[in-house]
């Protein structure tokens, strides 16, 4: 069929028109979802800005503010009202300190001139007028490739408590340095790398005797005792590892003159600017050992003769007997005879120097492993692995010397006893008890002389305690009672005098005679009394 021309004309016409509206509906509907989705991004966007905590602005040229996120409303008290800043005019300069304003007009005039601008820091008045120190930052709002930015975001980074925190790190820095200058003690900056030292003050220079410049670059362990760096290698390390964060130790550190200091070093680990140190403290505890030792010696001897006391000895047998057989160890008690005559004729004085010169006696006697002490006034104690009876006799040879004290020439005798460890449960104490009983069997025969003691004897030790007991309460009874003897002239057979003895009528053992208990009057200090009662 032939189509009329007006007829295909108007069809094309209608269906050309139908297809123009089309289009134009369906760019509609785009452009439509276009905007949707740039709202949504701005609004993301500005939901974004607003979680920063740093306060972000867009500002022009002359530092009118744009825009801000809820950061900058907040700092700066900005009216905004669904994501717009109402009114206009509202200046950043407005809310800077004036003397700062002109600093942060040149940044920005640099920065839309294309220059790169490091941060400024200026104060900022906030809401309620106070100064905030920030650091601003500069952003041009089309970075790249063409026409110059008609805005910026400038970006205010509230930087007070940083600052705050660096001047309180400066104050105490600078505190540090003051204490560590004037300590008394020495102290050292240590690299823990490699031991070198970075700063040291002047105590430690002086204990050191070195100039304080010439410790730095050196180490610690160049002036520190060689068996002392042995020894604190594992604290060290523990250090190093993290293990702990401080250590103690003391050893010794060797001056210029070559003498040793003995000091307490104390280690702890910082870090500064991103290297370890060890802070060393070094104190100087020299006189304080010295001190020590000397309490430690005086706790351990006798002071008028330097000799170990009773205690001490005590525990060095005990040390011996433990690795040593059955009679390989001896103990010889040595008591001097009438040394009680001395004190009484001479004094005090003169008793502590016969005291002083027979220790020295009875020390020449002995051999390199032998052991002397003091056990009382004068009363020793040898302690030998050597034997015993020829030692003893070596040692009464050696006091029989007459000694010179006061113009006074005496004579003096020792009474020795001995005794061994001749059982496997002996002790110490048992030791000294069968010496000392063996010493006063040596007395009851004459004195100056050696005795050995005898298992299962008597102990004249305990006989002699209950006698001496016995004839205590004898003389409050009265029972020592005078004899006269008379002294005849031989010429004319008459009585020229009488002699006065006393005699002790003991209730169970009858009459005494001197012999039987003079000595022990004498020994126990009863002679004095024995004699008043006879007056």
């Amino acid at each position: 069929m032939n189509w009329p021309v007006d007829l295909v004309v108007l069809g094309v016409a209608v269906a050309t028109a139908g297809a123009v509206v089309w289009y134009h509906v369906r760019r509609g509907a785009a452009m439509h979802e276009l905007l949707v989705a740039a709202e949504a991004a701005e609004s993301e966007a500005r939901r974004l800005l607003d979680e920063l905590p740093e306060a972000v602005l867009t500002v022009d040229a002359d530092l009118v503010v744009q825009s801000g996120n809820a950061a900058a409303v907040d700092l700066l008290g900005l009216d905004r009202d669904g994501g717009a800043l109402h009114g206009t005019g509202v200046h950043l300069s407005d809310h800077l300190d004036p003397d700062e304003r002109s600093v942060l007009a040149e940044a920005v005039a640099q920065v839309f001139a294309g220059v790169d601008v490091e941060p400024v820091q200026v104060h900022v008045y906030d809401v309620d007028f106070d100064p905030v120190m920030v650091e601003v930052s500069f952003h041009p709002a089309r970075p790249g490739p063409g026409p110059a930015p008609d805005r910026l975001v400038v970006r205010l980074r509230d930087v007070s408590e940083r600052l705050r925190h660096q001047e309180a790190m400066e104050q105490a820095r600078h505190r540090f340095q003051q204490a560590f200058r004037s300590a008394p003690s020495g102290m050292a900056l240590v690299r823990i790398d490699d031991g070198r030292i970075v700063d040291a003050n002047q105590a430690l220079a002086d204990m050191l005797r070195i100039d304080a410049g010439l410790l730095v670059g050196c180490t610690l362990r160049e002036f520190t005792h060689p068996d002392d760096v042995r020894a604190a290698q594992p604290h060290r390390a523990r250090l190093e590892l993290g293990i702990v964060d401080s250590f103690r130790i003391d050893q010794r550190y060797r001056r210029t003159d070559g003498e040793y200091v003995w000091a307490r070093t104390r280690v702890a680990m910082v870090e500064e600017n991103g290297v370890q140190l060890a802070v060393t403290h070094v104190e100087d505890v020299s006189e304080q050992r010295r001190s020590t030792a000397r309490l430690r010696h005086a706790a351990r001897h006798d002071d008028l003769t330097g000799l170990p006391n009773r205690r001490y000895l005590v525990q060095l047998l005990q040390e011996r007997l433990v690795t040593v057989g059955i009679d390989d160890v001896a103990v010889l008690f040595v008591d001097v005879d009438h040394f009680k005559v001395v004190n009484d004729s001479l004094g005090h004085d003169a008793g502590d120097e016969v005291i002083r010169v027979l220790a020295e006696r009875v020390r020449s006697a002995l051999g390199p492993t032998d052991v002397l002490a003091r056990f009382s006034g004068d009363e020793f104690i040898v302690a030998t692995v050597a034997e015993p009876r020829a030692l003893a006799e070596r040692i009464r040879e050696a006091v029989r010397v007459p000694i010179d004290v006061d113009d006074h020439e005496l004579f003096v005798t020792a009474s020795i006893g001995y005794a061994t460890n001749h059982r496997l449960d002996a002790t110490p104490s048992s030791m000294i008890r069968d010496a000392d009983a063996a010493m006063y069997r040596a007395k009851a025969r004459g004195r100056n002389c050696v005795e050995a003691f005898e298992e299962g004897g008597p102990r004249p030790g305990a006989e002699m305690l209950r006698l001496a007991g016995e004839l205590r309460y004898g003389l409050e009874r009265g029972e020592v009672v005078p004899y006269f003897q008379p002294v005849v002239d031989l010429q004319s057979g008459r009585v020229v005098s009488y002699e006065v003895s006393p005699r002790w009528l003991h209730p169970d053992r009858g009459l005494l005679n001197p012999a039987d208990f003079l000595p022990l009057a004498e020994e126990t200090g009863l002679l004095v009394e024995l004699g008043g009662r006879l007056l």
